[in-house]
């Protein structure tokens, strides 16, 4: 009852926003996205995006952008390591959200070859200038591991005639401290911004102390017909791991560690160079990015040290083309993905001792046309063709290296109508895929592991006014060769056919002057279509780790003229421990709603800001699973915590 209560609210809410002055957003502050690789207006992308800008990002009570991003319809996050980089799952994924689910830094691919998850750490929150969420396959335009959707962070970049320093300085509980800092120089030519952060913290956990570095650059000429770029990203990570928690431990002591001894470390970099021209009509871009980490990380309960080594270069050249035939106008975008990838590993100890090597080269090509049938009519249509290889030399598993290959297709129809200039439908029929990554490979039966396909749907609606935003979508997807891990036989497999299908609902709504409210909300249902796991049925099953229902509501109320208190309830229903896909495991991960409150005020140049994350002190864990053993480990999340902060900007 008190779930259907919730649904409710949401719903209202968005029935609230339609019935909004209907009046569509000024075209003279249009909101520009790069989801086809070009920038655009958003109200000419064929599908539904969500676009979270910088004014958005400051009124939230998030302090990082994993936080921002869970705040999202369809969108669940979970920490299973207690460290800073949580894993993310677009459209319930489960274990494997993070291989399904894109993520770009101003455009370009942030996911690594192997199975870690996203670096979130790497991207302090005062250097983001906005976030593209594209929930649903991107294939086309981005290849593998798109079908639960696209994250594109847009980093802040200098501005003609900019001259600003910023100084962050903020402290909380568990010792932590966050230090930031900007410089932004800019004639009408040429400009340059540098972000450097050092973030230190005991942590929740025992054992879990960390301790992150960045430094992010962007130097770049300034012209409306064109630039030359260059970014360039330095990352560093200490970090201690307290590792998992049974029940009986976290009844006793949450905050306590098996683990004393465990630790992690990340030495990372990255440069992109690139940059764009105009030429009478036509748009061309190319970019050539290189990535490095180094991580090392050891675990005491098998004396083992794990070394890894990776690099990652992409060079990516594409062109935007308006054409017209007869009556009709067209926009055709089109592009070369080339991109390699290495991993050196070396584990020293008595857990999987021995030293292997990985290289994985993908070549795609694209095309995505987008025909304006008539004033209210939008035709896309787009293709790829990609081609995987892979190379693994591992002497422990196969004194030969083992080289794979494999070639897929992804495809996309989508019609936009549009009803009237604010309320806008749209369907969408495609295919995408997901190549196995080397770590995949590694343990598996590597001659049958097959490319992950699914057939993919939506149907959804988008209306934009002056003083509301809702988007509601219907989705299915039908998946084939699903890649996940099976800890009974300790090897990556394709599984029987797999469905994700839901419905999500975002809304956003301005109540006069001062006040903003949001509620985003996602039902989803990830279950097995048919086959046999592990000697047991699971034909209709749920996968693990997939809440059906999430729900965030929240908002921000101007309560004087420089004064502004924001409050953000977060929902998370029951879901599937890890490895429970026979779904017979009594213990579930429980349902939890966690409240977060802001206060924050301008004096003089000066941004102060007080918050209290989990207010409500929630006893809590987001990522739980079950061993071959039977025994059911967690990892608990913090309890209240309280953040204080001071900004200046310098002009």
């Amino acid at each position: 009852m008190k779930l259907r209560k919730e649904i409710i609210a949401v719903l209202s809410a968005a029935a609230c926003t339609v019935f909004a002055d209907d009046k569509p957003i000024p075209q003279t502050e249009p909101v520009i996205v790069t989801a086809t690789r070009f920038e655009q207006k958003r109200d000419e992308f064929p599908i539904g995006i969500s676009v979270i800008p910088r004014e958005a990002i400051d009124r939230s009570t998030a302090t990082n952008v994993i936080e921002i991003l869970s705040h999202q319809a369809g969108i669940q996050v979970r920490d299973s390591t207690g460290g800073p980089d949580w894993q993310i799952d677009m459209r319930g994924f489960g274990q494997t959200g993070d291989l399904n689910t894109t993520v770009l830094i101003d455009g370009q691919r942030f996911n690594d070859i192997d199975t870690s998850t996203i670096k979130w750490s790497s991207i302090p929150l005062s250097a983001v200038e906005r976030i593209e969420i594209l929930p649903g396959s991107g294939a086309v335009l981005y290849g593998s591991g798109a079908t639960g959707g696209v994250i594109n962070i847009i980093t802040r970049r200098p501005r003609a005639g900019e001259r600003t320093a910023e100084v962050f300085i903020g402290a909380g509980g568990y010792q932590t401290t966050d230090l930031q800092g900007a410089l932004t120089l800019a004639s009408e030519t040429v400009g340059m911004r540098v972000n450097a952060a050092e973030y230190r913290s005991d942590n929740y956990r025992d054992n879990n102390r960390l301790k992150q570095r960045n430094l992010l650059a962007d130097f770049r000429t300034l012209s409306q017909e064109g630039n030359v770029y260059a970014k360039i990203g330095i990352d560093q990570q200490n970090l201690r791991n307290p590792g998992q928690r049974t029940l009986e431990e976290v009844a006793i002591d949450r905050r306590g560690t098996a683990t004393p001894l465990d630790f992690s470390s990340r030495d990372g970099a990255r440069i992109d160079v690139g940059g764009s021209a105009k030429i009478g009509t036509v748009d061309l871009a190319a970019n050539l990015a290189y990535r490095t980490q180094e991580t090392k990380a050891f675990f005491s309960a098998f004396s083992s040290e794990i070394n890894n080594d990776t690099n990652n270069v992409a060079f990516s050249p594409r062109i935007k083309l308006p054409h017209q035939l007869g009556e009709l106008k067209h926009i055709l975008v089109g592009g070369i993905d080339i991109e390699e990838g290495n991993l050196d590993r070396n584990v020293t100890g008595t857990f999987f001792a021995g030293r292997s090597k990985a290289r994985q080269q993908k070549q795609g090509i694209y095309l995505q046309n987008n025909a304006t049938l008539n004033d209210r009519l939008l035709l896309t249509l787009g293709a790829r063709v990609q081609r995987a290889e892979t190379v693994l030399n591992d002497p422990a598993t196969s004194p030969a290296p083992l080289e794979k290959k494999h070639a897929v297709n992804a495809s996309e129809a989508v019609l936009r109508y549009r009803v009237t200039p604010a309320l806008a439908a749209y369907g969408k029929v495609g295919r995408s895929f997901r190549f196995p990554s080397v770590e995949e490979l590694n343990f598996t039966g590597p001659a049958i592991l097959e490319p992950q396909t699914s057939r993919d749907q939506e149907i959804g609606v988008e209306y934009q006014a002056v003083a509301a935003r809702v988007r509601a979508s219907l989705y299915r997807m039908d998946l084939e060769n699903e890649i996940a891990f099976n800890p009974i036989l300790f090897d990556n497999i394709n599984l029987a056919p797999t469905r994700r299908e839901g419905l999500e609902i975002e809304s956003h709504l301005r109540v006069g002057e001062r006040a903003e409210l949001f509620a985003n909300y996602a039902h989803v249902r990830a279950r097995f279509r048919s086959g046999v796991y592990s000697a047991v049925d699971v034909s209709g099953n749920d996968v693990p780790l997939v809440p059906r229902n999430t729900l965030t509501v929240g908002g921000s109320w101007q309560a004087g003229i420089k004064a502004r208190i924001a409050a953000t309830l977060h929902y998370v229903g029951e879901q599937r421990m890890l490895n429970d896909e026979a779904n017979t495991l009594a213990v579930k991960i429980p349902a939890y709603a966690v409240f977060d409150l802001k206060y924050a005020r301008e004096i003089g140049g000066w941004k102060l800001a007080a918050g209290v994350k989990n207010l409500l002190d929630k006893k809590y864990y987001t990522q739980g699973g079950v061993n071959f053993l039977g025994v059911v480990r967690v990892f608990p999340a913090p309890e209240r915590t309280v953040f204080v902060s001071a900004q200046y900007t310098f002009r």
